[in-house]
Formats: structure tokens, sequence, C-alpha cells
């Protein structure tokens, strides 16, 4: 299950939607009352898309590919050409979680990339829209190729990154560079798909027990 964003609201109250269809990724968008909405447009192939607003209520879209993280925004009224924005060698990328801070529009990113072997959570720092900017990488978790459920993140009001994924059962949590806390304590390990959210001083993270 991929934990990304799929539904947005703008500052002027419209909603933009992405989704998926077979192998394509859709986006569409609201009126002020949610009554009426565009024609789904294309915004290129893969899955598990996630989308989020830059400071301008832009919408920028991430989604998976195969062994691609890929990356497009709509400037103009035309979704830009997607450009990849990690690209693992051997690894099938799986179910990205994607956030902007407002503030200077930077944008963060988590996903998890599985071998045969293996599996990890990385977490990525970009600019969304500038191909010429770097991405740095760096990884939170590492396991077994089947252990993790799809990471979840979000911004708190200070822009501090807050991340938490399942791995085994086990529900984690980390605040970018802190320690990884545990927050599940299920009888038999069997929480999964963590979410979290931030709302002013209030910080909840909220998951499956199966």
């Amino acid at each position: 299950f991929p934990n990304g964003q799929k539904i947005v609201l703008d500052h002027k109250d419209h909603l933009h939607v992405v989704f998926t269809s077979g192998d394509t990724v859709y986006y569409t968008s609201s009126n002020k009352n949610a009554k009426k909405w565009s024609a789904p447009v294309t915004v290129g192939l893969g899955k598990f898309p996630a989308i989020a607003l830059d400071s301008h209520n832009s919408p920028h879209v991430l989604w998976t590919s195969g062994t691609q993280l890929l990356s497009s925004q709509l400037s103009n009224g035309n979704w830009t050409t997607p450009y990849s924005l990690f690209s693992s060698s051997g690894a099938t990328v799986d179910a990205p979680s994607f956030a902007i801070n407002t503030a200077n529009d930077s944008g963060f990113a988590s996903w998890t990339d599985v071998t045969t072997t293996s599996s990890d959570v990385s977490l990525a720092s970009f600019m969304p829209g500038d191909t010429t900017r770097p991405v740095s990488i760096q990884r939170v978790d590492s396991a077994g190729s089947t252990s993790f459920a799809s990471p979840s993140l979000a911004l708190d009001p200070t822009g501090k990154v807050l991340l938490t994924w399942s791995r085994d059962g086990v529900v984690y949590y980390q605040e970018r560079g802190g320690t990884i806390l545990t927050l599940s304590q299920s009888p038999g390990n069997l929480a999964i798909h963590p979410v979290v959210d931030a709302y002013g001083d209030r910080l909840s993270v909220t998951w499956q027990e199966q």
C-alpha cells in the first residue's frame, strides 16, 4: 500500500487528485465546491503516485516505474516531461511518500527499494521541478526482501521531516536524523502501514493491526 498523499487542497479550496488506471498515472482537479472536475490528463506511465503542492499552489507528482522514481510538475497548464529523481540498479522502487516545504519549496520523498534478498527505506531531499539541483539520499533502514510496508512522511509547521514505516510487523518513527523509535507493541508483531501527520503542535501516527 502506498501511503503518499493522493489528494491535496490548495489555498483557493480547489482539490488536486492523482490516481492510476492500469499502468498510467492521471491527474484531475476540482472547482471550489468540488462539484465540477477537470477531465483527467495523463501525467506519465507507472504506479503509486503521490502529490504535493508548492508555495504557488502548483502540483508536483512522484510515482514509480520499475527501478525508477519519477517526477513531474504542472506548468502553464501542462505536465512537464517526467524526469528520474532516483534510479536503482536492480532494485524495484516502490510506494513513495512525498511532501513539499512551502517556506522554501524544498521537497522530501521516502520510498522502499527491494531486491530478491534485501530492501531499504530511503529518504531524499531535493528541489521539485529543478532537474539541475542534486538529490541528497540517505538510507533510513534496511532488512530482508519482504520486510517493509510503505513509509509515510510529513512536515511539521517548522518544516521538520517526520517519517514512519513498518518492518517485520513493527512500526518505527524518526524525526529526520534523530533516534529511531519503536511505536507499536503488538503481540506477534502485526503492525503495518503506518501514516504520519502533524497538526499544529500535535503529531499522530496511525497504523493497521493485522
